[in-house]
């Protein structure tokens, strides 16, 4: 679930402020004002040189999207300043009165504003803010731990009836970044404009917490609230209050400016790593996380140096036992396979012997591994081999924590690239297809040749994107045959339906003499066609051929003395007509002259026979007044003898119904025989209200497939793999290809929908694998968070 701004009713809170003051001790109050003061002034400092650094960063763009997208930037910040430093001030404001436990919004809604369940596969804009939020917070708790819990102490001795820790008070880090996002939920900027804001309210506001946290317990302290609790400290000073990182890395930071620190979308080097050592300090009780040893960076002191981890690692990889026992879905148990490689480890590796950084990253890549080898949009025998993988990024994490981080990371996109190209893989083209071979060959590769240096990752990517960029040329051609086969096809289709709804209009419930029969359905059928096919159902020339046929039939249907008057001026234009129309489809000569002089015979017939006075057909037959001349050139009604014909054909190329489908018509009395294939659910849903809402949500998902979308389909027992090469409107086809190219399936729109709903046909998921692993760790990880803190 997004995140939804509160939105605030300035009477209602004007209201709620009249009744809380009388709830918060005075001193509260009095601390109250002080921090809502120097938080915001510090605020206000930063939307003032927030105006200065967008126009560096827009001058310093290289295109002119950047450039745009920065002034864009700085004027939103010009127009919603008010509101946003309003709404800030508010959020912590509220705050305050929690404590008392007043009917203020929630602090479990401003905390926790976002819905973990939805974090599986949270949307990238998302889960970049949430990344950002958590990177301030932990440094934010790891810089001013000490104070925050000085300052907890002190208002629980002053708030009555509430027991305070350090995150319950309102202006707790987290807090504070929480109403920073909610002041800014209403700016309308692109996601890097977005996060270059995020990172001056860190630089601008988190960093300088120390002096208000000082200020503040000194305040209290000098107001007799536990005033021995700690040793008075002079102001701090902001350089001071960094998180515990090398002092050369922390004078380069402060000193960078924010234009160098953006050139990517997002500046989170250790922030995403330590944002999930956080979350993974949960299931491990607290006993672990960026808290304990500073995060990333930081000093620790392991009985086991990562070197002689990484050796151990190498001998691993090399070891065919201990690489290959992904194959099958059974990951590697690496704690229990370094014991016997580690020689001052005995039993099993944990983090007392590796350092708890090392640790978790083993934890994170052993829960990601668990999520791939467990990935159904994959076949098994794509992801054994890329469960091969597993040891050497675990390397590759160990030495670069940026691996969690960089989406342009080679070994990164190297497994995402085969994931993607094998999500297609057909084990039935075993033979044919070289991908699985081509991929064993990669990762063989990785596990005899990767040391330390990922440069190998990169020239493999390079090779492994030739050899798919190869295969995609071949598919492509042959997919664009299918696709123009296809479109043909339709064509066709539709162009024939067109033509025989025509014909059935013009002789349906008449009787036709057997040589305007014969003219319409051996040579007319052929010249509609053509013309719908050439220039299309709207064109002046199609339009013309159906008016030339309708004509025809006119021209042999006399009711009246009237209609017989105008034949003598029909009856040349139609011969000429006609005569054109022959010849446009090449028709044999003396076929036409054949044909052309029955009709002439025909019409001359009927200028000279009687008109049959206009009765009933039951008091013409019991009359006996038929015309004998008549009874020569009128046949038996062709539209029934074409309905014969059509229906013996239909019953020809009808699919067999299901006995599940037969028991579906018969209950809602739907003929067998008149029913479209794919259309049965539709049809019985339309019969069922309480099942459109339903429907209605299998056919979005088939409306926004795109093309290139992969599906599997398990119809006929066995899974295959295709994806979505073409959409055919003319006929409301959808065409799926193998990835050859070639066609293995097509679905009309609600057949495809009724497959879904049925599960005989799945969706499957080709976004990047490894962001793919990452959010499903990040998500497993939150869930277990949230349950802690319930």
């Amino acid at each position: 679930m997004a995140f939804e701004p509160k939105v605030y009713n300035p009477n209602a809170i004007g209201d709620a402020r009249r009744g809380q003051e009388r709830k918060l001790p005075k001193l509260i109050e009095r601390v109250r004002d002080q921090a809502l003061d120097s938080i915001n002034k510090l605020f206000g400092q930063m939307l003032d040189t927030a105006d200065d650094t967008l126009f560096d960063l827009a001058d310093k763009a290289t295109n002119n999207k950047d450039q745009t997208m920065y002034f864009d930037a700085m004027r939103e910040l010009r127009i919603k300043r008010k509101g946003m430093e309003n709404v800030f001030r508010q959020e912590l404001h509220n705050a305050f009165y929690e404590l008392a436990g007043d009917t203020s919004p929630s602090r479990a809604e401003v905390s926790s504003p976002f819905s973990l369940d939805a974090l599986s596969l949270v949307k990238e804009d998302e889960l970049e803010e949430n990344l950002a939020i958590d990177g301030m917070v932990n440094k934010a708790k790891q810089s001013h731990e000490e104070a925050l819990r000085h300052l907890a102490r002190r208002f629980d001795a002053v708030v009555p009836n509430c027991s305070v820790e350090p995150d319950d008070l309102p202006i707790y880090p987290k807090r504070i970044c929480e109403s920073f996002r909610s002041a800014t939920s209403t700016l309308g900027l692109d996601l890097k404009a977005r996060l270059v804001v995020y990172k001056l309210f860190e630089r601008a506001v988190v960093s300088n917490l120390a002096e208000v946290y000082d200020d503040l317990n000194n305040f209290l302290a000098d107001n007799g609230v536990l005033p021995d609790l700690h040793l008075r400290k002079p102001k701090a000073r902001n350089t001071s209050q960094q998180p515990s990182r090398p002092a050369r890395n922390r004078a380069e930071e402060n000193s960078a400016p924010i234009s160098e620190s953006y050139d990517e979308p997002r500046d989170i080097k250790a922030e995403v790593f330590n944002a999930l050592r956080d979350l993974l300090s949960v299931q491990k009780g607290g006993q672990t996380g960026a808290v304990l040893d500073g995060g990333f960076g930081a000093p620790v002191m392991p009985m086991v140096e990562t070197p002689q981890l990484l050796n151990a690692l190498s001998h691993l990889q090399h070891d065919p036992s201990a690489a290959g026992s992904s194959m099958g879905g059974q990951q590697v148990d690496l704690r229990a396979a370094l014991a016997s490689r580690l020689p001052v480890v005995v039993g099993r590796v944990d983090a007392k012997a590796i350092g708890s950084v090392n640790d978790d990253v083993i934890d994170i890549v052993s829960m990601m591994f668990d999520f791939i080898l467990g990935d159904q949009n994959l076949p098994d025998e794509i992801k054994a081999p890329l469960g091969r993988l597993q040891i050497p990024l675990l390397k590759v994490a160990l030495v670069d924590k940026t691996f969690f981080s960089n989406r342009n990371h080679a070994a990164r996109l190297l497994l995402n690239e085969m994931a993607y190209a094998g999500i297609g893989w057909d084990p039935e083209r075993r033979g044919r297809d070289g991908l699985q071979g081509k991929i064993e060959e990669i990762v063989q590769r990785v596990l005899s040749e990767f040391d330390q240096d990922v440069g190998l990752f990169t020239a493999l990517l390079e090779e492994f994107r030739a050899y798919v960029e190869e295969e995609r040329r071949r598919s492509a051609i042959i997919e664009r045959r299918t696709k123009e086969a296809e479109e043909g096809k339709a064509l066709s289709e539709s162009a024939k339906s067109n033509v025989d709804r025509v014909l059935n209009r013009l002789t349906q419930n008449r009787q036709l003499p057997d040589v305007v029969s014969r003219m319409l359905s051996q040579v007319w059928s052929k010249v509609l066609f053509l013309e719908h096919v050439r220039s299309g159902p709207a064109s002046v020339e199609y339009q013309d051929a159906v008016k030339v046929a309708e004509t025809l039939v006119e021209s042999v249907t006399i009711k009246s003395l009237s209609d017989r008057a105008k034949l003598p001026s029909m009856i040349p234009g139609l011969i000429r007509k006609l005569r054109a129309g022959f010849e446009s489809i090449s028709y044999g000569a003396i076929e036409t002259t054949t044909m052309l002089q029955e009709l002439e015979s025909l019409h001359l017939h009927l200028m000279r026979a009687p008109i049959a006075p206009q009765m009933p057909v039951e008091t013409v037959q019991d009359s006996g007044l038929q015309d004998a001349g008549l009874d020569d050139v009128v046949e038996a009604p062709v539209a029934k003898r074409a309905a014969a014909n059509e229906t013996d054909l239909l019953a020809d190329e009808l699919p067999e119904t299901s006995e599940e489908d037969a028991a579906l018509l018969a209950a809602f009395d739907i003929d067998p025989a008149v029913h479209d294939e794919g259309d049965l659910d539709e049809i019985v849903l339309a019969s069922r209200p309480e099942h459109e809402q339903e429907m209605d949500g299998y056919l979005n998902q088939v409306d926004g497939l795109p093309i290139g979308s992969w599906i599997e389909m398990s119809e006929t027992g066995k899974p295959q793999r295709c994806k979505l090469a073409a959409r055919i409107p003319a006929v409301g086809k959808l065409i799926f290809v193998n990835r050859s190219g070639v066609k293995v399936a097509e679905y009309t729109r609600p057949g495809l929908a009724v497959a879904l709903r049925r599960g005989s046909v799945r969706l499957l998921d080709d976004a990047a694998l490894f962001d793919r692993a990452l959010e499903s760790v990040i998500s497993n990880l939150r869930r277990l968070k949230e349950a802690a803190d319930a």
